[in-house]
């Protein structure tokens, strides 16, 4: 598998491929688009899809820098706090 770094803004995407927002990452891994979760965001990097945000049940992820990401990034970690 390749690992490289991947690091600086990156679109966000939900359902359909409809763009979101922007977020800031930074890691060197992630979960590829495969999974079966209530609520998926999604992003791509060396043309590779993967999840970017997830919520399922009463947990939820983020594979981007929520208190990095600008305005979006506070308002997803609230939204999603509110609603575990």
């Amino acid at each position: 598998e390749d690992l490289r770094l991947n690091i600086g803004w990156r679109k966000i995407y939900s359902h359909g491929d409809k763009l979101t927002s922007v977020g800031y990452f930074i890691h060197s891994f992630g979960v590829l688009n495969n999974c079966n979760f209530e609520d998926i965001l999604t992003s791509n990097f060396i043309n590779k899809k993967f999840i970017a945000e997830v919520k399922n049940k009463n947990i939820c992820g983020f594979q981007y820098h929520p208190e990095k990401s600008s305005e979006y990034g506070k308002k997803r970690f609230l939204y999603r706090h509110d609603k575990s």
